[in-house]
């Protein structure tokens, strides 16, 4: 399961992630699409180090100065796929642009599969309808968009896992509700 932080700096964002590194959190998208390259360093500064190798960011530079799990590609940018990394992942929106995707990519978002939680008006009602149609078995298929505890087993039917955003960071209780959907997970990892 992996979590996206949110595009913009939210109050107590790094106190929250630690809590969240604490109860579980392995897998964390730094997606500040906004931010350079300084305030990406100046972001990674404020997490603890030991929680670095969890982190995935868009700079390929910072991955090994500060020991990261990976880096995201954005579709603007797989033309120039950076191989013999940690992890490499992008973002895809039909299950057609996923199927094409190179098998450098370990996984890839496919998104939005419920209408965002985040994101107003973004939704994409046939996605779900699309994954019958998947040739591309290299690349770990995740889902994201409106994924929540209400839908994480019916996604999981169909992707090998989930990544959450607005679930997380826009409930009162971020902590709880990333238990309640960890544990979700982890009872179909079994």
């Amino acid at each position: 399961m992996i979590l996206l932080s949110t595009e913009h700096t939210i109050e107590n964002e790094i106190q929250t992630l630690h809590q969240l590194f604490d109860a579980g959190l392995t897998h964390f998208h730094i997606r500040k699409p906004n931010y350079t390259l300084q305030e990406t360093k100046a972001y990674l500064e404020k997490i603890d180090t030991y929680f670095h190798p969890f982190c995935v960011v868009y700079y390929p530079e910072l991955v090994n100065e500060y020991d990261l799990k990976g880096i995201h590609q954005t579709s603007q940018n797989r033309n120039s796929i950076v191989k013999n990394t940690k992890s490499l992942s992008t973002s895809t929106h039909s299950i057609t642009e996923f199927n094409e995707l190179d098998s450098a990519y370990h996984y890839a978002f496919l998104s939005p599969v419920f209408p965002s939680i985040s994101k107003v008006n973004y939704q994409n009602p046939e996605i779900l309808h699309q994954i019958a149609q998947r040739t591309n078995f290299n690349t770990q298929l995740i889902a994201l968009g409106g994924i929540s505890e209400k839908n994480i087993s019916e996604v999981l039917l169909y992707f090998n896992s989930v990544a959450l955003l607005g679930a997380i960071w826009l409930h009162p209780n971020p902590i709880e509700q990333w238990k309640k959907c960890q544990n979700i997970v982890l009872s179909y990892s079994v």
